[in-house]
């Protein structure tokens, strides 16, 4: 199964991997307990449903990580938006955001 997040280009993707790094916090809330996993979406339509209702950003910048991976036993903090949990365990590909992308998220 696949899934595809967006990122800072600058992130070292290879992180992803890491199981030490596998924490998702509520970014409005710092006292909030870790889940475990990375947040992604199901699919790229799904990724800009999400970015469209996030306060999240997207510019040049950032790449679209593709990523194999299961379901986390956790759920993520915006899942009411479409986020998953996930614990990647290959990284398919990274690709640049594209304009039409950008231009999807905020139409």
């Amino acid at each position: 199964m696949t899934f595809f997040r967006i990122q800072p280009a600058a992130r070292d993707t290879a992180l992803l991997l890491d199981e030490d790094t596998w924490e998702s916090r509520n970014w409005n809330d710092e006292w909030a307990p870790a889940r475990h996993g990375v947040s992604a979406c199901g699919s790229i339509d799904e990724l800009v449903s999400y970015f469209r209702t996030a306060s999240g950003w997207v510019d040049e910048d950032c790449v679209v990580v593709e990523l194999a991976g299961y379901y986390s036993h956790e759920d993520d903090e915006d899942a009411h938006a479409g986020a998953l949990l996930i614990c990647p365990t290959r990284i398919v590909s990274v690709t640049p955001v594209s304009d039409k992308l950008i231009e999807r998220i905020y139409a």
